[in-house]
């Protein structure tokens, strides 16, 4: 093989992968060790064909100088020349001196052991001084020895190869060191021709002396000598190769060296010697290459042992063993400057490959952290990239369900500011009661609230209010540094805008996902509404404790300020009570005056400092507002809590369930504001002429009063009274008797009857009707029949239908009810919507029926308005104060339950003073006269003005009652005991309710012209006589006697105008017709308006 294919073979061989981690005393890793087997059997493939080879016999020269100018210089130290990577030395026999061939085939055998050894034995870490042998470098000695010998050669025989200590071999062959091992063998050739084999024949190796000690070239050598079994059994003249070969090692060749261990084998053969001049190599001398193979197999075992202590060996000492062998001192002078030179540059070179192995590993570890870093943030980046991607999706997903599930709201987000609680009005826009059960609430415009509360609000709350686009992130930021200094939330760090959010869109609940869809919606809601508007709303939905939402509640529930027309309670603020309240938004509760007046006056403290760093107001006016908070009058109670007319609230509140079939909690929060037809003032005042009669009326064991004022013609109950105080337990207060307690009518229930009668039967009040005593069947009665009695217990006589009720007789009122007929009474009572409890009788006409109060009055006032009954009603107008939306009352016509004839006729009869004098006497309280009681029986009556009104008392004197209207009101009075408790004997209703709807009246009508009822068509005023009993009356025109003339009066026969039989009188006069004119002194008129011609009683009712 030629330098240049040799050169070409080596140039691939690369150090183990493995020699870092060995050198660095690390674990191999599994790839490391399969990576060394593989170079491991790659090298004892090379080595198995070097082997084969024939190497030129090199000689050692003292011109040793290896072309080495590629190899690299190291600092500090001085440039050599490279010399072959390792030199085996020799061991043999003193005749090994004169064979230089056998030498030559000993150093072959060496070469491959070392060659074998080299890939078999772990290179030590950081250990220089055991220098590897070169499988290919010549002996200089051995090739030194056949030149210094003259004559002809001796046979000798084959030396016993004996192992020798030595540097451990390295784990890799370095291509520079293959190189430089051509350059020197090229250099022996050129100076040394091959030499021809004089060997003398029949010399076999068995005669030469093995390891005689008294040799001087072996003498001080520190080896043994290694004999084997197989050694000594090899034949005389064992056959010598003509060039020594190389045997490297083979791939099994660990395998074969167990299996020599275990078991010797057999002697190698001997093979024929070959003269110099016959081609050398393993071609030529293939049985000898083979022999050697075995030889080296044989003693493998022994050179391990060999090997073992190898490493116990100091420098020095391998020195003196790698000259055993050398020809002469200065021979082994030379050869040891050799070995110093090999192993300086061996120095030189691991120093090199160790700083390029740092610098690799530097390098490499450079790039790893490189790669490393880089990955990481690779990964780092896709990660970032995913969830950047993952979160946009989502984020985007959450943006577009928080918009498509909230858009609605934020689009309708009037309709969504809390509903004002319930309000109740007077006609007169005094507030009457409110619904708290969920707080209360009214709504303003920003143009109603103090500038002052403005101004504060946005200074604690919001200071870029009108500049931010909602979204503060500076404050956010701010609120998260705090909160996150204090350990809690101290701060929220939302705007105006983010809490009208919260509170009217995405609700209270606090998290992160809340704070999101505040973020999320802020900007359609500055897109959709003003700044203004914002404010406003926020305004209007924030809560300030105390159950007070909103500022005006606020403004009424902590300062007692009332709205006014015009002038809302929110407007009223200034700057002290406006920078109290701006605080209280942020925790109502915990900030409430009333309960925490000192933490309430620090928070007022820190707005007014803030209001100062804004330059809204002033330092002076700073101390000036802190000044009025210290007053001890500064916080006032709210007079709205409380009801001014319980009574007609609770009755409103009714009636509204029956307008909007709403329940009072739906109520409590319906944005509604009600104006009423009631009057207030005028009610105030209604009450105190109530409480001061009846505190009067105790002597008559009257405790309790009741009244309805109404107007008939409308129906609007302008005052409504259940009792005299609501909150008097002692009397049952909170129950109200005007329109939920049933109570028997007395003979305020009489008019019914007569207008019926008048009506049905076509006659007038001039109708004769007798006052004697008279026992009635009375299916209705338990008794069978039924005979009433006067109150006075006394019998009047005949006398006309205005004598008997104008003096409230009953005797007569039965007589009426008994042409009509039960039945028709109770229809007419139902046609005016006059419910009653109890069973329909004769007795009806007497108050026998139980009725309320209010129906009881709006009945009667379908007389004062020409008959026709209009149901009452108390709810004027109704607001809903967030839409704006107003529903007014339905004016309704009414009914026409009487005729206007027959209405004015009862009127006419009910506002007769002349005809009543009998009972009630003169100066009466059913006569409205303007002056005082004494000052009317003084003969001064003032202003009268004219008054239909009727009384009533019941058995046993347990309800009193006046009722009566003008040409205005219609007005009823209730007075007695809740409890059913009778009252005095004699207390009737002209003693006990009169007075008090005497004074009413009066104040009702103050300021109202004096008008009499009207005369409709069809009346005529005229005198006539029936049934003996003559008077000036009024007639329904088409019941005017013929001859009727109206200036003269004349008197006609009375079966004319009677309509039923002429027999009603159920008691004529003892003695019958004959006693006729005889009877007609036994009575006279009860009454100055009518007086008897002929014989009474002969007809009549």
């Amino acid at each position: 093989m030629s330098p240049d294919q040799r050169k070409k073979e080596t140039s691939s061989e690369q150090p183990p992968a493995s020699s870092g981690a060995m050198e660095q005393g690390l674990p191999a890793s599994p790839l490391e060790e399969q990576a060394q087997e593989q170079q491991e059997n790659n090298s004892e493939q090379k080595i198995e064909q070097a082997s084969q080879e024939v190497s030129p016999r090199l000689e050692d020269s003292e011109d040793s100088d290896i072309d080495d100018d590629d190899a690299p210089t190291v600092p500090g130290l001085p440039a050599i020349g490279r010399v072959p990577r390792s030199v085996t030395p020799e061991v043999t026999s003193p005749a090994h001196k004169e064979e230089p061939d056998a030498a030559s085939s000993t150093n072959v055998n060496e070469k491959a052991v070392a060659a074998s050894e080299e890939h078999s034995q772990p290179e030590p870490q950081a250990e220089v001084s055991a220098l590897p042998a070169d499988t290919e470098e010549p002996q200089a000695a051995s090739a030194s020895a056949p030149e210094e010998q003259s004559g002809p050669a001796e046979p000798k025989a084959t030396p016993v190869i004996a192992p020798v200590r030595r540097p451990r071999a390295e784990t890799f062959i370095s291509t520079r060191q293959q190189r430089a091992v051509r350059a020197f063998e090229k250099r022996q050739s050129r100076k040394q021709p091959a030499t021809t084999n004089t060997e003398p024949k029949g010399t076999s190796p068995a005669e030469q002396p093995q390891n005689d000690p008294s040799s001087p070239d072996i003498a001080d050598a520190p080896t043994r000598e290694l004999t084997t079994p197989e050694a000594s059994a090899k034949p005389a003249n064992p056959p010598k190769p003509a060039m020594p070969v190389s045997v490297p090692r083979r791939p099994g060749a660990d395998a074969s060296r167990r299996s020599d261990k275990k078991k010797p084998e057999s002697p190698v053969p001997p093979s024929n010697k070959v003269s110099a001049s016959e081609p050398q190599g393993a071609e030529a001398q293939p049985g000898a290459v083979n022999g050697q193979k075995i030889a080296v197999a044989q003693q493998e075992a022994h050179i391990d042992e060999a090997l073992e202590q190898e490493a116990s060996l100091s420098p020095e000492e391998v020195i003196a063993a790698s000259m055993v062998g050398l020809p002469d001192e200065e021979l082994a002078q030379e050869y040891r400057r050799h070995l110093a030179r090999r192993h300086h540059r061996k120095i030189l070179r691991v120093a090199r490959w160790h700083i390029r192995r740092n610098h690799l590993q530097k390098k490499q570890t450079r790039n790893h952290v490189l790669v490393g870093v880089f990955s990481v943030l690779m990964v780092i980046l896709i990660v970032f990239l995913a969830l950047s991607s993952t979160g946009a999706y989502f984020g985007y997903r959450f943006y577009s369900d928080t918009q498509g599930r909230y858009l609605g709201r934020v689009l309708s987000l009037r309709e969504l500011l809390p509903k004002d609680n319930l309000k109740v009005y007077d006609n007169k826009g005094t507030l009457l009661g409110q619904l708290a059960d969920n707080g209360v609430h009214t709504s303003v415009k920003l143009q109603d609230i103090s500038p002052d509360l403005v101004n504060a609000t946005i200074a604690i709350e919001d200071k870029n209010f009108w500049t931010n686009p909602g979204v503060d992130v500076a404050r956010i930021l701010q609120a998260a540094l705090d909160n996150l200094k204090s350990g809690h939330v101290v701060e929220g760090g939302s705007t105006i805008t983010q809490q009208l959010i919260k509170k009217l869109v995405v609700g209270d609940k606090v998290d992160n996902v809340r704070k999101l869809e505040e973020i999320i919606l802020t900007p359609q809601v500055n897109n959709i509404y003003t700044k203004h508007d914002i404010m406003e709303m926020y305004l209007n939905t924030i809560y300030y404790g105390s159950q007070a939402y909103g500022i005006d509640a606020a403004a009424n529930m902590y300062f007692g300020l009332q709205d006014k027309p015009g002038l809302p309670a929110s407007k009223q603020l200034d700057l002290a009570q406006a920078a109290m309240l701006a605080g209280l938004p942020q925790n109502g509760d915990y900030y409430n005056p009333w309960n925490y007046r000192a933490r309430a006056t620090d928070r007022m403290h820190s707005v007014l400092d803030l209001m100062v760093s804004q330059k809204n107001i002033t330092k002076a006016q700073e101390s000036a507002a802190l000044k009025e908070a210290g007053q001890k009058d500064f916080f006032k109670h709210s007079p709205d809590m409380g009801l001014l007319a319980p009574h007609f609230f609770y009755f409103v509140l009714s009636q509204l369930q029956s307008m909007t079939h709403m329940s009072e909690q739906q109520l409590s929060r319906s944005d509604m504001k009600v104006t009423t037809t009631l009057d207030i003032k005028l009610q105030n005042k209604i009450q105190k002429v109530m409480t001061d009669h009846t505190d009067e009326l105790h002597t008559y064991g009257i405790s309790n009063a009741a009244e309805v004022l109404m107007d008939q013609h409308t129906g609007a109950i302008i005052s409504l009274l259940g009792s005299l105080d609501y909150n008097n337990n002692a009397i049952g207060g909170k129950f109200d008797v005007a329109t939920q307690g049933w109570r028997q009518p007395g003979s305020s229930f009489k008019p019914y009857v007569y207008a019926l009668a008048m009506q049905s039967k076509g006659t007038s009040p001039a109708q004769a009707v007798n006052d004697v005593q008279t026992r009635f069947p009375d299916p209705g009665s338990v008794m069978g029949d039924f005979e009433p009695k006067n109150y006075d217990l006394k019998y009047h006589g005949p006398m006309t239908l205005r004598c008997a009720l104008q003096n409230s007789l009953n005797i007569p009122a039965v007589r009426v009810l008994q042409q009509v007929g039960i039945n028709n009474a109770v229809d007419k009572a139902k046609e005016m919507d006059l419910s009653y409890e109890g069973t329909p009788g004769l007795s009806m006409v007497l108050g026998g029926l139980s009725v309320h109060l209010l129906d009881h009055v709006s009945a009667f006032g379908s007389f004062g308005n020409n008959g026709v009954h209009v149901p009452y009603y108390a709810v004027q107008k109704i607001e809903y104060m967030s839409t704006g939306k107003v529903i007014k009352h339905q004016q309704t016509q009414g009914k026409q339950v009487f005729s206007p004839q027959t209405a004015y006729m009862i009127s006419n009869v009910l506002s007769d003073n002349q005809s009543r004098l009998p009972e009630f006497f003169d100066c009466n309280q059913l006569q409205l006269y303007s002056n005082s009681e004494q000052s009317c029986y003084g003969g001064d009556r003032g202003t009268v003005r004219p008054a239909a009104a009727k009384t009533g008392t019941t058995n046993n004197f347990r309800d009193n009652w006046t009722l009566g209207y003008t040409t205005d009101y219609v007005m009823g009075v209730w007075a007695g005991n809740n409890d059913n408790t009778p009252m005095s004997d004699g207390t009737t209703g002209v003693v006990g309710a009169a007075p008090i709807w005497h004074d009413s009246m009066l104040l009702a009508e103050q300021g109202k012209p004096i008008r009499d009822f009207s005369v409709p068509g069809g009346l005529v005023r005229t005198t006539a006589t029936i049934d003996g009993i003559t008077s000036t009356d009024w007639f329904y025109s088409d019941k005017v006697p013929s001859g009727y003339n109206s200036t003269n009066s004349q008197s006609w026969s009375p079966q004319s105008l009677l309509q039923g039989p002429t027999d009603n009188n159920q008691n004529p006069p003892p003695g019958g017709d004959k006693n006729k004119d005889k009877d007609k002194t036994k009575y006279t008129p009860y009454c100055p308006s009518f007086s008897y011609t002929g014989n009474p009683g002969a007809g009549g009712w």
